[in-house]
């Protein structure tokens, strides 16, 4: 607590001394001081005595008070310690040592300020014993006490616990750097400078700063805790769940079986982490840790009960979950809790096939729900559930509430417009269920329902066109017996025409055809204006038309082949028409293309891992964060991992992509091994229930084999950690590099076995036609093709659609 004076080196002349003069306070006191230093305070007590007793010399009688006050300061005799200083104070005003004599004075009184019982808040503040205490340490400052920095630290730390925190802290700053200090003390500044920066002024970086140096002075073990919980803190609130984690953890540790609520807070954290990454069964245990806290808080409660609930769901263990449900259903007080509650318990309930309890809880969470997206989650479960029961008018009602207000939520919006589709369907009102279908296609064609209901309108057509040709046989056949009127046929048509006006892809093929703009000019257009001259099919046009297909980048080869097939067909008189060559061309390059369509099966495995490769600056992190914004609006739970650990802005741009699209991005710091972040990848997306896995790599070239090396090193790791991954390893080619895109491809493909090829940047290129070059030399399939820098500019690839786009005028 305080600095002790250094043990004389003349002990035997002390001794000495005081056998020549029993009386010699001088050296009595410093006797007392030799023992003190060493640890006897028995042995000290005794010549501190002594030489008050003597009384032979004032200044050692009073140097034996102070240290008698030391003593009883050390035994927290904090009273006899404040009179025998106090007594100093008023009878030695010229002791040598009255700075350090007032630092004691306002430890004794501001210890006595601490272990008193006060009344309230307003009687402990306004305590004499506070003032005092305040008083006597700048006092010891203002007579630059030795001890200054304890000083410092004592008067900060007072200031802070009596809610005068601004005031505290230049007192705290200046020795939070301070050698002078002992561990603990210095330990324990940075530590409050650390919890103010944070909590009173918001300051992270500060509050983390002042945090991490409190660390560094080994703090004693509750410190130490709190210290931890407060990085948790700050992580947490930035958003970095990994590290809250580990400082939650580390907290949860120092504590050991400490019940507080510093304590359970960690817990009520620590689960919520652990279930939001998907580790349920360590978010259970924490939460039920926490449940055994006494706690007075009116909240905490209530959130590890949701926890528990929603963790044992997340198990499949629904009884347990119904039960925490249940409990958390009554300890919350928000009406829309009440009603979310109630929406779990009814899903609960489902999954155990107790509907009718389904059907209660859902009715009875509609009292409550006063967000809109509640009700319409609850009208919707209500009205899917009429639904399969066959009650119809119940189903429609409950659907069409569900309706008017769910549009703040695109997933679920989608869903109801789908059970509004089905239930009119049920209903036999044939148009009202394709309006209800296209409503998807139209506002939510990125949802998870897109394909569902344009399967559902492609049923429809193809009844409708059945229904057609019974009709018009009938019509033929003047079959009476079928009673088919001219309205009839009318009407089928009308439906028809309506479903196709739906599915009809304008939209898009409008865009890509403006984006293939300038490749028709450097293809199409070359040779419409080649075949504008030529009256004949004859070898200088077969020739001119080879030239023109090679210098539209479709590849030397692929040229060739063309114009074989084309002469083959010329021998054949089968072709004589110039006019007849752009048609022949366009049916050729479909032909070429349409073995080259390739959808992702992201259902075929789970978790579905996509590796993503290429050289610098094909667009792949963007393209990856399009890929994502996709997968998670069909409801699939997403990770996106920075493998691209080199260049400099590769993993904020990827986080920047997975906070649009809502996706975890998985990261190691910049520079670190690519491997280990796959590894890290693949365990995480095991444990988390991850449905799709994206992962990012570092921009190499095809020429660079250290680089290539490194890249099988990974593919390596990812099919050691998951057998059968990457599921697809796709490489993003930038179609602005023409004919060098498909050597660059044919490289990776013998490196490390391509399945798929992404084609980037083709609205900004004339050199679109790589893209047929590339399915006939090298055989790989081309999953998509990016035409803008918007999400849905990024579109699978169809080659019927592609081919239309290229050569329509």
């Amino acid at each position: 607590m305080f600095t002790r004076f250094k043990a004389t080196r003349e002990q035997k002349k002390l001794l000495k001394a005081i056998k020549k003069n029993p009386d010699d306070s001088s050296a009595l006191a410093q006797l007392g001081w030799n023992a003190y230093a060493e640890h006897d305070e028995d042995e000290a007590s005794r010549y501190f005595t002594r030489a008050i007793e003597a009384r032979s010399e004032a200044f050692a009688a009073t140097d034996a008070l102070y240290g008698l006050a030391l003593i009883d300061l050390e035994h927290k005799r904090y009273a006899e310690a404040r009179e025998m200083l106090r007594q100093i104070i008023k009878d030695s005003p010229d002791f040598q040592r009255r700075a350090e004599v007032h630092l004691a004075l306002g430890q004794a009184n501001e210890w006595l300020w601490r272990t008193s019982s006060w009344k309230n808040e307003k009687e402990k503040a306004e305590s004499d014993l506070l003032q005092r205490a305040r008083d006597h340490y700048q006092q010891a400052l203002e007579r630059k006490t030795e001890q200054r920095d304890s000083a410092n630290f004592f008067l900060g730390k007072l200031l802070y616990d009596s809610q005068q925190q601004e005031e505290a802290i230049s007192y705290l700053q200046q020795v939070s750097n301070s050698t002078m200090l002992d561990q603990v003390e210095a330990c324990e500044a940075n530590a409050l400078l650390g919890r103010y920066f944070w909590t009173v002024k918001q300051d992270a970086a500060k509050g983390r700063e002042f945090l991490e140096m409190a660390l560094k002075k080994n703090p004693k073990q509750n410190l130490l805790a709190d210290i931890q919980r407060q990085l948790g803190d700050i992580a947490y609130a930035q958003t970095d769940d990994d590290l809250a984690t580990q400082c939650y953890e580390q907290a949860l540790t120092a504590y050991k079986d400490v019940q507080t609520e510093e304590v359970l807070e960690t817990l009520v954290n620590l689960s919520e982490l652990k279930y939001r990454h998907h580790w349920l069964k360590a978010a259970i245990d924490y939460a039920e840790r926490g449940l055994q806290i006494p706690t007075e808080s009116k909240t905490i409660p209530p959130r590890l009960l949701k926890i528990l609930a929603q963790s044992y769901a997340g198990i499949k263990d629904y009884v347990n979950a119904a039960a925490y449900e249940q409990q958390y259903f009554q300890s919350t007080k928000d009406p829309d809790e009440k009603a979310a509650s109630l929406l779990r318990l009814g899903v609960n309930y489902e999954l155990q096939e107790q509907v009718k309890d389904a059907v209660d809880a859902y009715r009875k969470g509609l009292k409550f729900a006063k967000r809109n997206l509640e009700a319409s989650k609850l009208n919707a479960a209500l009205g899917r559930l009429y639904l399969h029961d066959g009650r119809f008018n119940q189903a429609i009602n409950h659907i069409k509430e569900a309706v008017e207000k769910a549009e703040e939520d695109k997933a679920h919006a989608a869903a109801v417009y789908r059970l509004l589709g089905e239930c009119h369907t049920a209903r036999k009102e044939t148009e009202k269920a394709i309006e209800a279908y296209g409503k998807i296609l139209v506002d939510f064609p990125e949802t998870g329902e897109e394909p569902v209901a344009r399967e559902a309108l492609k049923d429809f057509r193809k009844q409708f066109k059945k229904e057609l040709q019974e009709i018009e046989r009938a019509q033929k056949q003047e079959d009476a017996d079928l009673q088919v009127k001219a309205g009839d046929a009318e009407e089928v048509e009308r439906l028809l025409e309506l479903i196709d006006e739906i599915l009809d892809e304008k939209g898009f093929f409008e865009r890509l055809k403006e984006g293939l703009a300038k490749t028709h000019l450097s293809f199409v257009a070359r040779i419409e204006e080649l075949l504008a001259k030529s009256t004949d099919v004859d070898d200088e046009l077969i020739e001119n038309l080879e030239e023109a297909l090679i210098l539209s980048d479709i590849g030397v080869a692929t040229s060739q082949c063309i114009i074989e097939h084309l002469q083959e067909s010329v021998e054949r008189k089968e072709l004589q028409d110039p006019r007849q060559i752009k048609f022949y061309l366009k049916r050729e390059v479909q032909a070429i293309l349409q073995g080259s369509e390739k959808r992702l099966d992201i259902e075929r495995e789970k978790p579905f891992v996509i590796l993503v490769i290429g050289v610098n600056g094909t667009g792949k992190t963007t393209t990856i964060g399009k890929m994502a914004s996709k997968f998670k609006a069909m409801g699939k739970n997403v990770l996106l991992v920075a493998g691209d650990t080199f260049r400099a802005a590769a993993i904020e741009q990827l986080e920047i992509w997975g906070e649009r699209a809502g996706c975890e991005v998985l990261k190691h710091t910049s520079g670190a091994d690519p491997s280990a972040v796959m590894f890290d990848a693949i365990q995480a997306a095991k444990s988390r229930n991850v449905d799709v896995v994206i992962a990012d790599t570092a921009g190499r070239l095809h020429t660079k084999k250290n680089l290539m090396e490194e890249l099988k090193k990974m593919v390596r790791v990812i099919a050691r950690e998951l057998p059968g991954a990457p599921h697809e390893t796709l490489m993003v080619v930038d179609a602005t590099t023409g004919q060098n895109a498909i050597s660059q491809a044919q490289l990776f493909h013998e490196g490390v076995g391509l399945s798929g090829l992404i084609l980037t940047k083709l609205d900004g290129t004339a050199k679109g036609g790589i893209i047929v070059g590339i399915a006939n030399d090298l055989n790989l399939p081309v999953t998509y093709i990016g035409i803008g820098e918007k999400v849905e500019d990024l579109r699978e690839f169809h080659a019927k659609e592609f081919v239309d786009a290229l050569f329509e005028d």
